[in-house]
C-alpha cells in the first residue's frame, strides 16, 4: 500500500429504530482497486505542467483514497398509519363486491343471465325451523324429567341408608 497506493471504500450501514435514541452503524472496509482491475492494483494520481511549447512535467501522485458512502433505513412504528391502512383495505374488501355485483347489474350487456343466476329461489323452511325448535324443546324437557326422577331416587336411596343405619 505505501508504494502503490490503494482505493478504499467505507460504508456506513444504519438499521435504527428512530423511537431509538441511540443508533450507531455497522462499518465496512474494502480494498476497491483490486475489485475494479487485478492486474493493476494501487491508486495513482498523474497531471502534467506544461513549463514550454515542447516541453511539459508529468507528476505522479500514489497514495491512499478513501471513499465514504452511508447507507441505512429508519423504521419507526405508527399506530395511526396502521389504523389508516387496516381501515381502508378493509372498506376496500368490503366495497369490491357491491361495486362488482352493480356493474354486473346494470351495464353489462347479459345482465339478465346474471341476475337469474345470482338470486336463487329457495322454498320456505319456516315451518321445518319452527317443528325442530319444538322437538328440541321437547327432547330437553324430557330429559330435565329424567333428571329430575333420578336425583329423587338417589335422595330417596339416601334416607333409606340412613334410616337403616340408625336402626342398626
Amino acid at each position: 500500500v505505501s508504494e502503490l497506493g490503494a482505493a478504499i471504500e467505507v460504508v456506513f450501514n444504519w438499521k435504527c429504530d428512530m423511537s431509538n435514541t441511540h443508533c450507531k452503524p455497522d462499518v465496512q472496509a474494502r480494498r476497491l482497486d483490486v475489485l475494479i482491475d487485478p492486474e493493476h492494483i494501487g491508486f495513482s494520481f498523474k497531471w502534467s505542467e506544461y513549463v514550454a511549447d515542447s516541453e511539459r512535467m508529468l507528476y505522479e501522485m500514489r497514495g491512499i483514497r478513501i471513499f465514504f458512502r452511508t447507507v441505512g433505513r429508519g423504521t419507526m412504528f405508527d399506530t395511526n398509519a396502521l389504523i389508516m391502512k387496516l381501515a381502508t383495505t378493509t372498506s376496500l374488501l368490503c366495497v369490491a363486491p357491491i361495486i362488482a355485483d352493480l356493474i354486473m347489474l346494470n351495464i353489462f350487456a347479459r345482465r339478465q343471465r346474471y341476475q337469474a343466476r345470482k338470486l336463487e329461489v329457495s322454498p320456505d323452511f319456516t315451518q321445518y325451523f319452527h317443528r325442530l325448535r319444538e322437538k328440541k324443546k321437547a327432547q330437553k324437557e324430557s330429559r330435565l324429567a329424567l333428571e329430575d326422577e333420578a336425583a329423587m331416587q338417589a335422595r330417596e336411596d339416601e334416607w333409606q341408608r340412613r334410616l337403616r343405619e340408625e336402626e342398626d
